[in-house]
C-alpha cells in the first residue's frame, strides 16, 4: 500500500510572504513559510530572494518583543531554510542569528514553551554547523549547547552534542573553552551511549587544543573515575588521548598519579579489539610522561620529578616486564618506563628480561632504547654475567653520533673487557652448532647463524631424500635438535615489531567507510562501452552482468516469467521480490531461474579473464599491488557474452620481502619440510601478527605483509587463525568486512553488511532431489539460503545445518554409487532406505528415527574415498557442497578420506591410504590369477577393452596392479578431480585451502565429537535474560550437559544448533554463540511442567526455571529426543 500527500502551493508567492512580514503579519507568512518548507520541494526555493527573507526572520526571531509562538515559527524557518536552500546558512551567519540562538538556549527554560523554542535553537545550530561550523563559536560558543542541556528531549540532547562534537573538529578560540570541560564530563555517565560517544570525543578534540594550565583539576578526576568503568575502546583510546595530553603539565599530570590511574585493568577491561595496539601506545606514552625521568631521558620522559611517582612506577613493574617478556609490542616505551623503574629497583625476572634484551641489541632501531635500559640499572653485575656486550662491542657504538652518549657508562660496565662472538662459519657438525646456538642464540644473527643452519638442514634434506620419495625415519635426538632450533626461532620471529602498514582508507577495520569506497570503473562490450561508472568496493562480477542486461532492456517482468516457467524450482523458493543484494541478487536469480533473456558473461581486465563470481576489488588487486595507484585509474571491465562460465581465477598472495625476519622464516620451512609431523606453530607470533589483519584493504586485498606471511608460512599458525585468515581473503567481500567488524571493530551501532540471502523451501521425503537442485541453482557465487523444511516452522541456521546433515547423508547411501567402502560389491547392491554412516569414531551411529540399518550407507575406518566409477556431475556436486557448507559455516555428515584432499593437491598418495585390504591384496600377485580385467568389486567398470574377456596371468599381473592403482588414485581419475574442484571453486577459490592440511580441511568439514566439561559451557556460553552466572538452573544445566555420553550430547547439540557435532575448536568456536534464557511463558502452571525450548537459527535456548536438577535433565532429554528431527519447538 501506498499513498501521497498532495498540497498545492500556487497560491503561496515570495513577494506574499514579504509583504506579510512587513506589514505586520509575521504569523501568517511563517505559518505558509513553514508549511511550504516542510512539504515542499526544495525546488521551490532557488528563486527566493533569501537575503531579504533571512534578515526579516532573523529580527522577528531575535526581537524581545517578538511572541514566544512568533520566535518558535521563525526558528522553524530558519531551521527549514538552512536544509533547503544552499545560501541560508551564510546569509544567517551574517545577519547574527546565532547570536539570539544562543542567548534563547542559556536561559532559564522553565516553560514547555521555551523548551519548545530551545529544541528549534538546536536544530538551527545543527544544520549551520555543516557550513559554518566556526561561526558558532564566535557568535555564541559552546555553552549554549550545554547548559540546559538535561532539560531537553532525549533526541534534542543527541543533536546537541553531536553538533559539538562536530564544530570541535575545526579551529577554534582555546581562552576558554576549558571552561566547558567539567560540564561534558558530567555526559559520561549518560543513560544514552550516542550521548556519551559524543560526549567523549568532543572533550578529546578540545583536551588536544585547550590551555593546560586553565583545565580544571576536577577534570581529571572526572577522567579518571570513568576509565574504571567505561569498557567501549574508542571512548577509553579518546580519553586516554587526553590524559596523555594532561600530563605535560605538572599540575595536571600530579592528579593523575593522585587518584592512581591503573593503565593496566584500562587494557584488561577495554573492549578495544582493532584499537588494542593504539589503545597501548597512548597508555603507556602517558605513563612514561609521569614516571620520574632518568639518565639520557628524551621525550616523552619530561625531565620533572612528581611526588609519589617513584612508587606509582614500581606499581607497574609487572605490567610492564609481562609486556615486554609477551612480546606485545610497543617496545621502546616499554623500555623507557623499565629504564626509569630499574634506578630505584632492578625488575623482576631479569634474566629472562636479559635474555631480551640481548636479541633487542642486535637491531639498530631498538638499540638505542636498550642502552637506556642498561645505563639505568640500578645493579649491573647482571650485564656483566650476559653476553649483551660481547654483541655491543660489535657495534661500535663510539663511531655511532646518536650512541655516543652511552660509551663513557658502558666503559663503566665493563664493554672494553667482553668476550668476542664465537666464529662458527667453520662448524661442519649440526649437533656441534645446535650446542653452540644453545647457549648462545643470538649468535643466529649475529654471525650469520641462520644461514649457515639453513645450509646445514637443507644439504641433510637432500642427501637423504636424493634417492628415495619419503622422508627418513627421525631419531629421537635429531628430533629434540630440531625442536630446539624451532623454539629459537619463535623468539626471534615474535621480537621482531612488524611494521604498520598504512590504511588507504587511514583508519584500519573502518568497515563502513569501505562500504561506501567506489571505485570508478568503465564498461565495454562489443563497441558499446558506458565510462566512468561508480562501483561499491563489496560488488562482485555478477552485479556487473547484471547491471548490464538491465541497461539492455531486461526488465523484472522478464524474471517473474522465468519464474513462472520453472514450477519446479519455483515452489521451493521464498521472497523472490526482496531487493536486498541489488545486482548481484538479480544476477543469481536470473541465473537460478535460467530466463532465456538474460545474458551471461565472462570478464576481462588487462588480459586478465575473470569469472562472474569474482570480487571486482580482489581483480583489481591481484593486477594492481599498489591500491592508492589504481584508485587514481579508470580502469576498463570488457564484457564477453558466453553461455559457459571460465574458471575462477587462480588465488594468488604474492611474496613480500621483509628482510628482518625472512631467512629465520625460510629455516623453518627447511624444518617444516624435514618433518612435517613436528609441531611449529608459534602462539606468540600468531598474536603478534594478528592486529595487522584489521585493515580492510589490506587483508581483502591480499596487500600486505602479514597476509604474504600466512598464506605462505601456514604452518606457523594455530588453525583458528588460519580459519579467520581464509574467511577474510577468500570468501565474499561482504562476509569478509562482517568478520573484520566482528574480530576487529568496536562499534555502538550493531553495522550489518549485506549480503544476498534467499529462502529455500525443502521437502525432508525428498532430500536428495531438493537437495541437487539448491546446489546446482543457488550453491555458485555469494548467495546464502536460509532452509525451512516443508511443514514446519523453524527457519535460518539450525535448519539449514541440518539440511547439509541430511543431504550429505543421503549422498552416503550405498546405491548412489558415490563413495568406495570396506567389501563394496555392486554384484549385491542392497538398495534398501536404511541410514546409518560412519561417525568417526564407531562403526556406526544408529540414532534415526527409522531405526535404519548400517548396511544401506558407505563405510571406511580411513574415511570415505570416491569410487572410480562416480557420475562426475556428484563429483561437481560434491565439491560444490563442500566449498557452499564450509562458506556458510555448516557441517557435513561425510567423514571424508584426508587422502582425497591429498590426491586432490597433486600429492601421490598410495592405496593402502585408500583401501588397506585392497592393498595387501595387490601385494599377493600370485592371488590375483585368473581374475577379469575389471575393477575389484564393480563389474561393469573394466580397466580396459574387453576386460571382463581378459584374465590375470604372470604376464600381465603387473600391468593389472598398475591399472587398479591408476582407478583408485591414479590418473584414471582425472575426471573426478576437474568436476570436483569446478564445483569447489564456484564458491571458494581451490588454491586457499592450502593453508590447511588434508587432515584439518576433513575435520573444519565434518566437525569435532569433543567432551565439554562444566568449565568449557561457563566459559563460552552466554547467560541471558531471566538468568545470571549464579542462577541454579545454569548451574543444573552445565552439569547434566557435562554428564551426558558422548551419544546424547551429540544428540543435544542436534537439537540446539542441527548438526550433532561441534566445529573445531569446540564451544568456543559456534556461531552464533550459544545463549541460555529463562522460558516463563506459563499459564498457571508450574515451570517443571514445561519443555525447553530452542530457536535454531541463534543457537538460543530457553529453558524453566526447574525445580531441581533430575527434573531439569528429565525435561531435556524428552526435549531432545522429541525435537531433534523438526524445527518445531520453538
Amino acid at each position: 500500500m501506498s499513498f501521497e500527500i498532495n498540497l498545492d502551493f500556487s497560491s503561496i508567492s515570495f513577494p506574499d510572504l514579504l509583504e506579510f512580514l512587513e506589514n505586520g503579519l509575521p504569523d501568517v507568512a511563517l505559518e505558509q513559510l513553514s508549511s511550504l518548507l516542510l512539504y515542499g520541494d526544495n525546488e521551490l526555493f532557488k528563486d527566493m530572494p533569501i537575503t531579504k527573507f533571512s534578515q526579516l526572520i532573523k529580527n522577528f526571531f531575535s526581537d524581545p518583543n517578538s511572541d514566544l509562538p512568533i520566535k518558535t515559527l521563525a526558528g522553524m524557518c530558519i531551521h527549514g531554510l538552512i536544509e533547503a536552500h544552499p545560501m541560508a546558512a551564510r546569509e544567517f551567519e551574517k545577519s547574527k542569528v546565532l547570536k539570539a540562538v544562543g542567548k534563547y538556549l542559556t536561559n532559564d527554560l522553565n516553560s514547555n514553551g521555551l523548551i519548545e523554542l530551545a529544541s528549534q535553537c538546536i536544530q538551527i545550530l545543527s544544520t549551520i554547523s555543516v557550513q559554518c561550523p566556526n561561526a558558532i563559536f564566535e557568535q555564541c560558543g559552546f555553552e549554549p549547547l550545554l547548559k540546559n542541556i538535561r532539560f531537553l528531549s532525549n533526541i534534542d540532547q543527541k543533536t546537541a552534542i553531536k553538533t559539538l562534537d562536530h564544530i570541535t573538529n575545526f579551529p577554534f578560540h582555546v581562552e576558554t573553552v576549558c571552561l566547558h570541560l567539567d560540564k561534558i564530563c558530567e555526559l559520561f555517565t549518560h543513560q544514552e551511549q550516542v550521548v556519551v560517544h559524543h560526549a567523549i570525543k568532543a572533550f578529546s578534540n578540545i583536551a588536544s587544543v585547550c590551555d593546560l594550565d586553565s583545565v580544571p583539576i576536577s577534570v581529571i578526576q572526572k577522567v579518571c573515575n570513568i576509565l574504571e568503568t567505561i569498557v567501549d575502546g574508542t571512548a577509553v583510546y579518546h580519553l586516554i588521548k587526553s590524559l596523555e595530553r594532561f600530563a605535560l603539565n605538572n599540575k595536571l599530570a600530579q592528579e593523575i598519579i593522585n587518584q592512581n590511574l591503573n593503565f593496566e585493568q584500562i587494557l584488561n577491561q577495554t573492549k578495544a579489539k582493532g584499537k588494542f595496539m593504539d589503545l597501548l601506545q597512548s597508555c603507556l606514552t602517558a605513563l612514561a610522561m609521569l614516571v620520574p625521568p632518568h639518565k639520557h631521558f628524551e621525550k616523552p620522559i619530561i625531565d620533572r620529578q612528581l611526588e609519589n611517582s617513584i612508587n606509582y612506577a614500581i606499581s607497574f613493574e609487572n605490567f610492564i616486564v609481562n609486556l615486554i617478556l609477551n612480546k606485545i609490542g610497543c617496545v621502546p616505551l616499554c623500555l623507557q618506563i623499565i629504564a626509569s623503574i630499574s634506578q630505584y629497583q632492578m625488575p623482576a625476572k631479569i634474566d629472562e628480561i636479559m635474555r631480551l634484551l640481548t636479541m633487542y641489541s642486535t637491531q639498530p632501531e631498538l638499540i638505542k632504547s636498550v642502552l637506556v635500559v642498561l645505563c639505568n640499572f640500578k645493579e649491573q653485575q647482571c650485564i656483566q654475567n650476559s653476553q649483551i656486550l660481547s654483541i655491543l662491542k660489535t657495534m661500535k657504538i663510539s663511531d655511532d653520533e646518536n650512541l655516543k652518549q652511552f660509551y663513557d657508562d658502558l666503559i663503566t660496565i665493563g664493554i672494553d673487557k667482553a668476550e668476542p662472538i664465537k666464529e662458527i662459519s667453520k662448524i661442519d657438525n649440526l649437533q656441534v652448532f645446535t650446542d653452540v646456538v644453545k647457549q648462545e642464540p643470538f649468535i643466529f644473527i649475529i654471525a650469520n647463524g641462520i644461514e649457515r643452519c639453513t645450509e646445514f638442514l637443507t644439504q641433510f634434506y637432500q642427501e637423504k631424500n636424493s634417492n628415495t620419495n619419503s622422508l627418513i625415519e627421525m631419531t629421537s635426538e635429531f628430533r629434540e635438535t630440531l625442536q630446539c632450533l624451532v623454539l629459537i626461532c619463535h623468539e626471534l620471529i615474535s621480537f621482531y615489531p612488524i611494521p604498520d602498514e598504512v590504511d588507504p582508507l587511514e583508519d584500519p577495520g573502518d568497515t563502513r567507510r569501505l562500504m561506501k569506497k567506489v571505485l570508478r570503473i568503465n564498461v565495454k562490450c562489443g563497441e558499446t562501452l558506458v565510462s566512468d561508472i561508480n562501483a561499491e568496493l563489496s560488488l562482485d562480477f555478477a552485479a556487473v552482468e547484471n547491471w548490464f542486461n538491465l541497461r539492455n532492456g531486461l526488465t523484472p517482468d522478464d524474471l517473474v516469467q522465468a519464474i513462472r516457467a520453472d514450477p519446479q524450482f519455483s515452489q521451493m523458493i521464498s521472497e523472490t521480490e526482496n531487493s536486498a543484494g541489488g545486482n548481484t541478487r538479480g544476477a543469481i536469480l536470473n541465473r537460478a531461474f535460467k530466463n532465456p533473456k538474460y545474458q551471461k558473461y565472462n570478464f576481462k581486465i588487462n588480459d586478465k579473464t575473470f569469472s562472474v563470481h569474482e570480487s571486482i576489488f580482489q581483480a583489481y588487486c591481484s593486477l594492481n599491488k599498489d591500491f592508492n595507484t589504481f584508485l587514481m585509474n579508470i580502469p576498463t571491465i570488457e564484457l564477453i557474452p558466453s553461455d559457459n562460465d571460465v574458471e575462477r581465477s587462480k588465488y594468488e598472495i604474492r611474496v613480500i620481502p621483509f628482510p628482518p625476519i625472512d631467512p629465520i622464516l625460510h629455516l623453518l620451512e627447511v624444518i617444516h619440510k624435514i618433518d612435517p609431523k613436528l609441531d611449529i606453530t608459534c602462539e606468540a607470533f600468531s598474536n603478534h601478527l594478528l592486529p595487522h589483519l584489521a585493515s580492510p584493504i589490506l587483508t581483502i586485498g591480499h596487500l600486505s605483509l602479514a597476509t604474504s606471511i600466512i598464506y605462505h608460512y601456514p604452518f606457523l599458525f594455530p588453525l583458528n587463525m588460519r580459519l579467520l585468515f581464509c574467511k577474510l581473503t577468500a570468501f565474499d567481500v561482504p562476509y569478509a568486512l562482517y568478520t573484520i567488524n566482528q574480530k576487529f571493530v568496536e562499534t555502538s551501532d550493531n553495522t550489518k553488511f549485506e549480503q544476498v540471502r534467499v529462502k529455500v523451501k525443502i521437502n525432508r521425503n525428498n532430500i536428495f532431489n531438493d537437495g541437487v537442485l539448491t546446489l546446482e541453482r543457488l550453491g555458485p557465487g555469494r548467495c546464502y539460503f536460509d532452509v525451512f523444511f516443508e511443514g514446519e516452522t523453524g527457519i535460518g541456521n539450525g535448519p539449514t545445518q541440518e539440511f547439509f546433515y541430511l543431504f550429505s547423508k543421503e549422498l552416503c547411501r550405498k546405491s548412489r554409487k558415490i563413495w568406495r567402502c570396506d567389501n563394496f560389491d555392486d554384484s549385491s547392491d542392497n538398495n534398501s532406505n536404511d541410514q546409518v554412516i560412519n561417525d568417526g569414531n564407531n562403526r556406526s551411529d544408529k540414532v534415526d528415527r527409522d531405526g535404519e540399518n548400517e548396511d544401506a550407507y558407505a563405510y571406511s575406518p580411513k574415511g570415505l574415498f570416491p569410487r572410480p566409477d562416480i557420475d562426475p556431475h556428484m563429483s561437481y556436486i560434491l565439491g560444490l557442497m563442500c566449498s557452499k557448507a564450509f562458506s556458510m559455516g555448516c557441517m557435513i555428515r561425510i567423514q571424508i578420506n584426508p587422502a582425497f584432499f591429498s590426491f586432490l593437491r597433486g600429492k601421490k598418495v598410495a592405496i593402502s591410504d585408500i583401501d588397506e585390504q585392497l592393498a595387501k591384496s595387490l601385494e599377493c600377485k600370485e592371488g590375483l590369477y585368473d581374475l577379469p580385467f575389471v575393477y575389484p568389486g564393480i563389474p561393469t567398470l573394466e580397466l580396459k577393452e574387453n576386460g571382463k574377456d581378459i584374465f590375470v596371468d604372470e604376464t600381465n599381473v603387473d600391468e593389472y596392479v598398475s591399472l587398479v592403482e591408476a582407478y583408485t588414485c591414479g590418473d584414471k581419475l582425472s575426471e573426478i578431480i576437474t568436476q570436483f574442484k569446478k564445483g569447489f571453486q564456484s564458491v571458494i577459490a581451490w588454491e586457499a585451502i592450502n593453508i590447511f592440511t588434508s587432515e584439518e580441511f576433513s575435520r573444519l568439514l565434518y566437525g569435532e565429537n569433543i567432551k565439554l566439561t562444566v568449565e568449557d559451557f561457563f566459559s563460552n556460553v552466554e547467560i541471558s535474560h531471566g538468568y545470571n552466572i549464579n542462577s541454579p538452573q545454569i548451574q543444573y544445566l552445565f552439569e547434566v550437559l557435562s554428564e551426558l555420553n558422548s551419544n546424547d550430547l551429540m544428540n543435544f547439540f542436534q537439537f540446539m544448533t542441527g548438526s550433532r557435532m561441534m566445529p573445531v575448536g569446540g564451544l568456543e568456536q559456534l556461531r552464533p554463540k550459544m545463549t541460555v534464557a529463562a522460558r516463563t511463558d506459563f499459564k498457571n502452571c508450574s515451570p517443571d511442567e514445561y519443555l525447553p525450548s530452542v530457536m535454531t537459527c541463534v543457537n538460543y535456548l530457553k529453558l524453566p526455571m526447574y525445580s531441581s536438577k533430575e527434573i531439569l535433565r528429565k525435561q531435556l532429554m524428552t526435549a531432545i529426543n522429541e525435537g531433534r528431527y523438526s524445527f518445531e519447538f520453538t
